[in-house]
């Protein structure tokens, strides 16, 4: 009975054993247990690497959301699976053999790195075929995605899976976004020593094919020369010349790109004249009388406007370039003798409503004078065109609120060697108003005007782009006159401008929404370019630039102004030939370096 009592005690205890045995650790790995002896789910839990793996809604690369919806249920569902465990029992001792498990991601692309948002677990002491150990690749279906490949710097794909497109490690080596021919044979800088030259450069050619674009007009440069694509460009080193810009008369320059200068001629003008007649064709030897009816006849026929000296009373709404200041004996031209001015009626003298690019030049234009209080008055006014306005008299009028020049509605204007004042509004007035367009400045003189709240420059709105440089900038005699006004939104450059006024409030003064006041007050501050909107601002001056007769209309500068020599090479930021002579003709630079304003001075 005893040897029996003891046999089926053992039993009793090894049927214990094996259930306990059997059970073993059920290694749920989704809880992290301090007694888990499983990391590898963990990992496939916690890793940040998953996080990649969940792709934006802008991403171009489906691959990887397609793998996100489908398989990160893999690595959950992985992670509850036990560890297989087997157990021998025998009568005299207990043997546990624990077959390894390995931790694999996918590498589809088969390039030996693998996709951190797809793992799995095997049973085994490697990965299988098609998985590897290593996590770190930022596109498992292109082969040549992964870390350490050659970044080809084509757009949108980032080769090496650093994060960052066309960067140095990519042989990039003018730092514009595109390195030379790599692996893929993709997309390539064909110049790769040219910040200028790289694919898409010249959009307006080509949005894709490599060319090069050296003055920023968007068109390619017609000489380039294999592997660069030659563009339509004819002068890649002037911004204001490319195909369809407005043409210049007998500058000597081909603007628009057709091979010839703008002659004067009736095969490329309508010309008008106080002394013709509307009924007139519109010819040098029997011109138009009015400037609108010439515009109409010349808008039809695809000409110019070429208007003789004398005082026009009518606005005059621009659609083809048009020019001013000449006789009408022989035509010949000289815009400060044979004075050609525009008066305006009601609202803008002059309103541009070209759908391409324009020119105005020579020109004294009036806005209306004796607005009503509550209207607006305008010497120019542009909307979404392209205008170029060089050598002429811009006056605001009198109204309620006047402008010398106002470019609104994403329009882009350049002004060079103009006069321009903001007229004399009873509640405000602006030399130059930017309403979320662009427009570039040059050797303008630019007066605020007398209204109440006085300003030589706004550049306000989103968009809003001003390029300023060499310009006399006085903030005008209102009770608050401002150098220029900015908004939270807008960008300014300022280079080598006189920011003055002898009842100058403000330099720059910030829109007050959301917030603002004046924000710089001193030369010093508006040089240090830490302004809302600053892009750059070097070299400008705040002093009387010393004109030679500035109430009875002599803007000359005096002997002794501080302008003189003061200014920059401004053909980095327009047309050269449009700066190669001031506003009454005289050549610059004259003397040991650019002046400031409308005039360069000599002798």
């Amino acid at each position: 009975m005893k040897v029996l009592l003891s046999v089926a005690l053992i039993i009793s205890v090894l049927s214990v054993c094996v259930f306990f045995v059997g059970c073993g650790d059920d290694d749920d790995d989704s809880e992290d247990s301090p007694s888990d002896d499983d990391d590898a789910d963990d990992d496939a839990d916690d890793d940040e690497l998953n996080d990649d793996a969940d792709d934006d809604t802008d991403d171009d690369d489906d691959v990887n959301d397609d793998l996100d919806d489908d398989l990160n249920d893999d690595v959950d569902d992985d992670s509850a699976e036990p560890t297989t465990t087997t157990t021998t029992i025998s009568t005299t001792s207990t043997t546990t053999t624990t077959v390894p498990l390995v931790h694999c991601y996918q590498d589809a692309d088969t390039d030996t790195f693998g996709e951190p948002g797809f793992s799995h677990e095997y049973e085994s002491e490697t990965c299988p075929s098609g998985w590897v150990l290593d996590n770190t690749d930022c596109d498992d279906a292109n082969i040549l995605v992964h870390p350490g490949a050659e970044d080809d710097g084509i757009p949108l794909v980032d080769f090496n899976c650093d994060g960052v497109v066309g960067d140095a490690q990519s042989g990039d080596a003018d730092g514009d976004g595109f390195a030379l021919l790599g692996t893929s044979g993709g997309i390539i800088d064909c110049d790769d020593f040219d910040d200028t030259c790289f694919p898409g450069a010249a959009p307006l050619d080509d949005p894709v094919a490599c060319m090069r674009d050296r003055d920023g007009d968007d068109y390619g440069d017609d000489q380039a020369a294999p592997p660069i694509n030659p563009g339509t460009d004819c002068d890649d080193n002037d911004l204001l010349s490319y195909p369809g810009a407005p043409e210049l008369p007998d500058d000597g320059i081909d603007q628009n790109c057709d091979d010839h200068d703008l002659l004067l001629g009736d095969e490329t003008g309508v010309f008008v004249a106080m002394t013709g007649d509307d009924a007139n064709p519109g010819t040098m030897a029997a011109p138009k009388m009015m400037i609108n009816a010439g515009m109409v006849l010349a808008t039809q026929t695809g000409k110019s406007v070429f208007v003789a000296e004398g005082d026009y009373s009518e606005n005059v709404e621009v659609q083809v370039s048009i020019f001013g200041g000449y006789e009408s004996a022989g035509w010949t031209r000289d815009i400060n003798t044979y004075v050609t001015t525009i008066y305006g009626q009601a609202g803008a003298a002059v309103k541009i409503s070209a759908a391409g690019s324009i020119a105005v030049e020579g020109f004294t234009i009036n806005g209306v004078n004796g607005g009503l209080p509550d209207s607006g008055s305008y010497g120019v006014r542009n909307g979404d065109g392209a205008a170029t306005l060089v050598n002429n008299t811009i006056d605001g009028g009198a109204a309620g609120s006047s402008y010398g020049v106002y470019n609104y509605e994403g329009g882009t204007v350049t002004l060079v060697n103009n006069i321009i004042d903001g007229g004399s509004g009873g509640r405000k007035c602006c030399g130059v108003y930017n309403s979320g367009s662009t427009t570039i400045l040059v050797n303008n003189t630019i007066n605020g005007g007398s209204g109440n709240r006085s300003r030589g420059v706004t550049n306000s709105g989103e968009l809003a782009i001003a390029t300023v440089v060499n310009n006399v900038i006085d903030g005008g005699s209102g009770t608050y006159s401002m150098g220029i006004l900015i908004t939270a939104s807008s960008t300014t450059t300022l280079s080598n401008n006189d920011i003055w006024g002898a009842d100058l409030y403000c330099m720059i003064f910030k829109s007050y929404w959301p917030s603002g006041g004046c924000v710089v007050n001193s030369i010093a501050g508006v040089n240090a370019c830490g302004w809302t909107g600053c892009v750059e601002a070097s070299g400008n001056i705040s002093a009387d630039p010393l004109f030679v007769d500035p109430v009875g209309g002599d803007f000359h500068l005096g002997d002794s102004s501080p302008c003189i020599d003061a200014g920059i090479d401004p053909a980095a930021y327009v047309d050269p030939g449009l700066v190669e002579f001031d506003f009454d003709g005289d050549a610059r630079p004259y003397g040991a370096g650019w002046d400031i304003g409308a005039d360069e001075w000599t002798p």
